[in-house]
């Protein structure tokens, strides 16, 4: 199970992602699978792809932290295996 992220520099100079991190109860379920987010230029965009293997009949919920020269963001991601 993957879950795509695209990232969109909207400012005016480059964009470089320094870290991905996972926090929450079910961090370890999660991996980054591919990161194409190293220097984006003004107005471009990247991907980020997350896998994962979540325990069978729970939701896992975890926390993605994207750190980057402009400054850290959070996104949620929830995965349920049945």
């Amino acid at each position: 199970m993957t879950q795509t992220v695209n990232i969109t520099n909207s400012g005016g100079g480059s964009l470089t992602v320094t870290s991905t991190s996972f926090s929450g109860t079910y961090k370890t379920k999660y991996a980054v699978t591919s990161n194409n987010c190293h220097g984006i230029t003004a107005g471009s965009s990247c991907t980020i792809t997350v896998s994962a293997t979540p325990a069978l009949r729970v939701t896992n919920t975890a926390t993605l932290v994207i750190g980057s020269n402009g400054g850290s963001v959070t996104i949620s991601l929830k995965a349920t295996s049945t």
